[in-house]
């Protein structure tokens, strides 16, 4: 029986690593939610044929060590994180774009458990990494069709993601796998494989580099220079027992320092500029636009963790953080961000300084096992550890993790745990059942998992696959036959409930605008969408993007009273963000107050006199108010012209008396 359940646990522990591969065009998010869906039944299967296996022999519970004690020690925060957060239901079920919060990490910290109590030999652990360099190979080729023009890239761009859907996500897979095929090599080299080993094993690093490459995902490039580098560096000023490996080692530091050193001298020369990876290396400076749109949201994010030190905002919350201290020179980027794009700040809002702490501590308490406890590792190996640590931590300075990079960091750990691990004692190694009892137990693991499987997975996969065939419908067939499927979505009370008030708001202008539909289902259409709305907006009093769409609602059908008040709700919520602004000056001219809208605007626009399109919206504003000589001024001192091609203009012109003024800017 123990070894049945084993091979059970090992075979899903080894599908999990299929996983990257997983497209689920059914679902909403189909590079997100089918990779995640898939991941949380496979612990769950995993983590109930552990539970029997482990109540029934000892040898297979987890060990007593520090790692695994900080693991627990993060999720424990991560739970009270979660209780406090701003939305606790967010912070524990998240959302479909990223599938992450608290029911996610509960789920990592279960297949860190199973995989370092059940994977007990290195020969185990050949098969769990080979297995993942094996499928890495599979998605490598996948990028490789992209390149070649043979397979469509999902993103928009040019940039490989293979079936991540994500070029950022693509590129930290590959950085991570080319360290561990590397490490496999230097292996089967000490072993004197053979120089067949070499066929094998290098072919796979070029493919999975072109991949990484061909991303031009500047984080993860850098992390693997930093990562080489540091690798290079450390086996060149330590090795004492081979000198041809030292020799290549500072061969490699040369050739590094000499790409560098080429790259600072020709980054502005038309080969570099005209690459479509390295142009966007050159392009780096402090004053461009990315850089500078992360230097203020990365400093939005330290005045945020001023208000929760200690236990942050909760896990998947940073979107009322960008919202409250939004800074309004992020006018020309997205205005809806829900992540720092740096994983540190993003764990010290999610859990604060106690959680940014522990997630640390893995980083120093790997380097301590690897450097210190672990004495039969050869120098390279530990060394080019040490550079995949580096790589990873390099790139979470500008990108933010998701499950495929969990995976793979938590894999690791796993590994080191279960490394350190083996000549520790085992956790309630003393427990000991009768078979009757450990029987009854199963049959209780067993309903619990039937349970949990449900409500974390079916109910949400239906609601999610329903939400899909609502669009669909209403894209095929009008909205007559999306409307009940959208009550079915909502009826569920799912996570899925937020993308679908969202899609059906962006639906609702469109039915009430068309003569397809009567008055009852119009009706029918709009109450719908305002009362789930008006729900979400309750729940949350800092939650803005629920009002903008709430209150465009109510503008569009004449209710401007409403819609003004939950316009300064939201203002409320996010200050500073000149869109909403907007939205509320838009509806005070649309009541017939000129003089509020006018006020709005000017905020608008002394927030940051550079938004082009605040200054149009402040001088429209006051020729409404048949301030002309302002109006003008204002054009003039921006645009350095009053003849504004803008259809806004000519109907304000229009409006006020000036035929003349709106017919010039006609012609």
């Amino acid at each position: 029986m123990n070894s049945y359940l084993r091979w059970g646990i090992v075979m899903g522990l080894l599908v999990t690593l299929f996983l990257p591969m997983v497209v689920s065009s059914s679902l909403f998010f189909p590079f997100i939610t089918g990779k995640n869906f898939g991941f949380r039944i496979i612990v769950e299967i995993v983590l109930a044929l552990w539970l029997i296996l482990a109540l029934r022999d000892p040898a297979y519970r987890p060990k007593k060590t520090l790692l695994l004690g900080l693991v627990t020690a993060l999720l424990v925060v991560l739970a009270f994180a979660t209780a406090y957060a701003i939305d606790p239901y967010r912070a524990f079920w998240s959302n479909q774009e990223r599938m992450e919060g608290l029911i996610s990490f509960i789920h990592l910290f279960a297949y860190f458990i199973v995989l370092t109590s059940v994977l007990k030999t290195e020969r185990a652990w050949f098969w769990f990494w080979h297995t993942s360099i094996g499928v890495s190979v599979m998605v490598g080729i996948h990028g490789l069709l992209q390149l070649a023009g043979k397979a469509e890239v999902h993103q928009g761009s040019a940039r490989l993601d293979a079936s991540l859907g994500n070029a950022s996500y693509l590129a930290v897979y590959m950085l991570v796998h080319i360290f561990i095929t590397a490490i496999y090599l230097r292996r089967r080299i000490k072993e004197k494989s053979g120089n067949w080993i070499w066929y094998f094993y290098l072919p796979i690093i070029v493919l999975q580099f072109i991949n990484l490459y061909y991303t031009a995902t500047r984080g993860s490039l850098l992390g693997f220079f930093g990562g080489a580098f540091l690798t290079a560096f450390l086996v060149a000023v330590f090795e004492r027992q081979s000198k041809v490996v030292r020799k290549g080692a500072i061969s490699a530091l040369a050739l590094m320092i000499l790409f560098l050193g080429f790259f600072l001298a020709f980054k502005n020369s038309d080969f570099i500029k005209t690459n479509p990876v390295l142009g966007r290396f050159s392009d780096i400076s402090v004053t461009s636009g990315s850089t500078n749109a992360r230097f203020l949201i990365w400093n939005m994010s330290l005045q945020g963790f001023k208000e929760h030190p200690v236990l942050g905002w909760g896990p998947d919350n940073y979107m009322f953080l960008f919202n409250k201290y939004y800074n309004p020179k992020m006018y020309a980027q997205e205005q809806w961000f829900d992540r720092s794009h740096n994983v540190f700040f993003d764990w010290l809002i999610s859990a604060g300084v106690l959680g940014l702490g522990l997630y640390l501590s893995l980083f120093v308490l790997a380097l301590y096992y690897l450097w210190r406890k672990i004495t039969d590792w050869g120098l390279l190996e530990k060394s080019l550890f040490t550079g995949l640590l580096l790589a990873y931590f390099v790139h979470n300075i500008f990108v933010f993790d998701q499950l495929i990079s969990y995976l793979s960091f938590f894999s690791l750990l796993a590994y080191f745990n279960w490394r350190w691990g083996v000549n520790q004692s085992a956790l309630v190694s003393n427990l000991k059942m009768p078979p009757a009892l450990t029987n009854s137990f199963g049959v209780v693991i067993l309903v619990a998992l039937a349970t949990i499987f449900y409500f974390v997975n079916i109910k949400p996969i239906n609601a999610s696959a329903t939400l899909i065939k609502a669009i669909s419908s209403n894209q095929q067939t009008g909205a007559k036959g999306s409307l009940e499927l959208f009550k079915k979505v909502l009826n569920a009370k799912t996570f899925v409930s937020g993308e679908a008030r969202e899609q059906l708001a962006s639906l609702v202008l469109g039915v009430i605008g068309s003569d397809q539909y009567d008055d009852n289902f119009k009706k029918e259409f709009f109450t719908l969408a305002v009362t789930e709305l008006e729900t979400q907006a309750k729940k949350i009093p800092g939650d803005a993007r629920s009002r903008v769409f709430l209150g465009n609602l109510l503008r569009s059908t004449g209710n401007l009273d409403l819609a003004t008040q939950i316009f300064k709700e939201a203002v409320t919520a996010s200050p500073n963000k000149q869109t909403i602004l907007f939205q509320l000056g838009e509806t005070y001219l649309s009541a017939g107050k000129i003089k509020e809208g006018i006020e709005v605007f000017k905020k608008a626009f002394e927030l940051e006199p550079k938004f082009e399109e605040a200054r149009k919206y402040y001088a429209l504003s006051l020729i409404l108010a048949k301030d002309i000589k302002q109006s003008d001024a204002l054009l003039m001192e921006g645009f350095g012209t009053t003849t504004i091609k803008d259809s806004n203009f000519i109907r304000a012109y229009n409006l006020v008396g000036l035929p003349a003024r709106a017919k010039l800017l006609d012609n």
